[in-house]
């Protein structure tokens, strides 16, 4: 009986005295991958698998269950012709898994691609799109009450990174519009809109979040800066506001994931404080019309001579609480990452804070994932040589620190009523969209705005255009009356003036054709003494 007894206290001790931290087989990847909780308690780590070959990398999801054991994993493509990548994924109320990305393979361009895979993961639909020779894909994607799907991309057209889109899709995968947001006709200082989350409002709409670059007021450089950037559409797909952040005022900043808490939108980010030379980690609070109610830094005290610098990533709201992913780095340096977990309230005030001891070089994570019994999900990848090992880590909330390992025997994938075993799913057999119907936005500029002086000249003429920044690949051509071409200029996206020497052409009525891409957008005329 004693003999017995201490053996039930050593499996005690064992059971349930280990902290909840899980390493996988290593992959070689670049990004921390991705997790979500499934329907039954388990969850589904995403990971992308490289086996050095340009076509060879596809995405391992993983289903881990409740002790952070592998129960199986399914790989999308198949094969050295069906390369693809895939991060975010989401879920339905019916237990079914869209996954979005991209897709290629050796004869054909980066396309957007969304997965539908039912309970038991077997592959439902799939629809691909294929519009032009430039690399594109999905980002993110939600699921509406009434099961369509609207899909975040970014899918370039005849201006690269010019603007990104947002997709809907009937429940069995067909395309009912494409609608584009934060385009330059709209918002003519805008560059390289990066979206990167996609968020289901409670009015049926839709938010966007990432960031874009924006110059500095006064910058005749034409350079240009960082911005965090929120984007609003109706339930149609149509803008409603947009906001970059610090675009007045010279503030550089850079945001990922936004949530919605209370009546207010919630935003991670980076930003620049005045004084210091890197980013820290920031949090942002806006209205639901778009307005900023208030940045805050998030401040964690150095620890193990390590400071947060860069972006945070921020979790659900659970008890009027976040749970923020930030990075440690050694002073002085931003390599060597150590990732930590900070608990703030909605002011973004750190309440509790948390750090794997540094032995353990986690050297980067994802976004966290709040349980549904209020548990806070890390993954992350550990950078080696000889491939990368994934990490998940589970934490309590209430006060942050490793959750133990249960040794629960829950029943997995219950909707299935069969075993589900690894297997691979093929990306062949989908539905192809070539042609992309756009909503066009109203032009606020639809040409380029040309004012000479002085008029008439005799010498140097200065030719004004306040809204160059719309339009690339800039070039003036000067002709006289009888058509005859006098002299071409370039002209630098987001300058403001053009100067010309005239002292040698002889007097006369001369005209000034502006084109882009070979499209006339200006003209205006002046006289020659």
């Amino acid at each position: 009986m004693k003999k017995l007894l201490t053996i039930l206290i050593f499996i005690s001790l064992n059971s349930y005295g280990q902290p909840w931290l899980k390493y996988y087989q290593p992959w070689t990847q670049n990004t921390p991958g991705s997790v979500i909780c499934d329907y039954d308690r388990g969850y589904l780590l995403s990971i992308v698998g490289v086996n050095y070959s340009p076509f060879d990398q596809h995405q391992i999801i993983q289903k881990i269950d409740d002790n952070g054991d592998l129960n199986y994993q399914f790989i999308l493509g198949n094969g050295l012709d069906e390369g693809c990548r895939f991060d975010l994924f989401t879920l339905d109320t019916l237990k079914n898994q869209f996954f979005h990305g991209a897709a290629w393979s050796q004869s054909t361009s980066e396309d957007p691609i969304l997965i539908k895979l039912d309970s038991c993961k077997n592959k439902v639909w799939c629809t691909r799109l294929i519009n032009n020779p430039l690399s594109d894909g999905f980002w993110d994607a939600v699921v509406t009450e009434d099961g369509y799907i609207v899909a975040l991309s970014i899918q370039n057209d005849e201006q690269d990174m010019s603007a990104f889109h947002i997709h809907k899709f009937t429940p069995d995968g067909r395309q009912i519009w494409r609608k584009e947001l934060a385009s330059d006709q709209l918002h003519p200082g805008i560059w390289a809109p990066n979206p990167y989350k996609l968020l289901l409002l409670p009015d049926g709409g839709f938010l966007v979040t990432g960031f874009c670059y924006w110059p500095n007021p006064g910058d005749s450089t034409g350079y240009m800066y960082i911005r965090s950037m929120l984007v609003k559409a109706d339930s149609a797909g149509n803008e409603e506001w947009f906001y970059a952040h610090g675009i007045n005022d010279n503030i550089y900043s850079l945001s990922m994931v936004s949530v919605y808490h209370d009546g207010s939108i919630y935003t991670d980010g980076a930003g620049y404080p005045i004084n210091l030379s890197y980013p820290t980690p920031h949090f942002f609070k806006h209205d639901l019309n778009g307005n900023l109610l208030y940045d805050t830094r998030i401040y964690v005290p150095d620890s193990n001579n390590r400071t947060a610098k860069g972006n945070s990533l921020i979790s659900e709201n659970i008890n009027d609480h976040f749970y923020v992913r930030v990075a440690f780095f050694e002073n002085y340096s931003t390599t060597d990452e150590r990732p930590a977990v900070v608990k703030v309230d909605t002011l973004g005030i750190v309440k509790d804070f948390f750090m794997a001891d540094p032995a353990l070089s986690l050297n980067s994570s994802g976004l966290p994932e709040i349980t549904d019994d209020n548990k806070v999900l890390v993954p992350g990848v550990i950078w080696a040589e000889s491939g990368n090992d994934t990490y998940l880590m589970r934490l309590l909330t209430d006060s942050l620190r490793f959750d133990s390992i249960p040794w629960t025997n829950f029943v997995y994938d219950s909707a299935c009523e069969q075993p589900i075993g690894s297997h691979t799913i093929s990306l062949d057999s989908c539905l192809i969209v070539v042609s992309n119907d756009d909503f066009k936005p109203p032009v606020y500029f639809t040409s380029l705005e040309m004012l000479p002086y002085p008029v008439p000249t005799d010498g140097q003429l200065i030719i004004k255009h306040s809204n160059s920044l719309k339009f690339r690949g800039i070039t003036i051509k000067f002709y006289n009356t009888l058509g005859t071409l006098i002299e071409t200029i370039t002209v630098n996206s987001g300058t403001d003036t053009s100067k010309i020497d005239t002292a040698d052409w002889p007097s006369g009525l001369y005209v000034a054709v502006a084109t882009s891409r070979g499209s006339m957008i200006g003209s205006c005329k002046f006289i020659k003494q």
